[in-house]
């Protein structure tokens, strides 16, 4: 779905891929939820694969949009103010809800220390690296005042993508130091 969007580059492409990046997730969650293994088997497994897909989505779109956006003001302007900062803020809101719980059937000793890196790398980049964006994007909006960061938009959304793939490599190692299997 996404290569016919990219080749393409309609709407209705880009739906497509939406809705099969979407079945993409439920399957893949279901792929790990395995009675055996306790800490996968919960319905916060596909809680977490959608924050994570939504969170890495949006930050890629948002990147590979500010490329495409670096001549044109209008199109910064939009992107700064529009919906992507907003995915990528609830998406890490819902990853903050999601995996305390997950954690409770942890039974890692280093899942102390992955979870640190995690929720860090996730708060730069997915929490306050919106919130920069959103605030430069008012910033430049107004008449004569100055920037907060004053490289261009597509290095702080490649910056913010950066650090939530970071984050989001701790979080699979956090993911599977959780493996236990029980045989049946």
């Amino acid at each position: 779905g996404l290569l016919l969007w990219l080749i393409t580059l309609n709407a209705w492409a880009r739906r497509l891929a939406a809705i099969l990046g979407l079945a993409f997730v439920y399957v893949m969650s279901r792929v790990y939820t395995i009675p055996t293994v306790p800490f996968w088997n919960s319905l916060f497994t596909y809680w977490l694969f959608l924050a994570t897909s939504l969170l890495l989505g949006s930050s890629l779109l948002l990147f590979m949009d500010a490329l495409a956006a670096r001549k044109d003001p209008e199109k910064k302007a939009a992107l700064l103010l529009g919906w992507y900062p907003v995915f990528i803020v609830l998406a890490f809101i819902l990853q903050m809800l999601v995996i305390p719980l997950q954690l409770l059937l942890a039974q890692s000793p280093f899942s102390t220390y992955l979870l640190a890196w995690h929720l860090t790398l996730l708060l730069f980049g997915a929490a306050l690296g919106p919130l920069l964006l959103i605030r430069n994007g008012v910033n430049e909006m107004l008449p004569g005042a100055c920037r907060t960061c004053p490289c261009p938009l597509w290095i702080r959304a490649g910056i913010i993508l950066l650090l939530i793939v970071a984050g989001e490599v701790c979080g699979r190692a956090l993911f599977y130091s959780g493996y236990t299997w029980f045989g049946m």
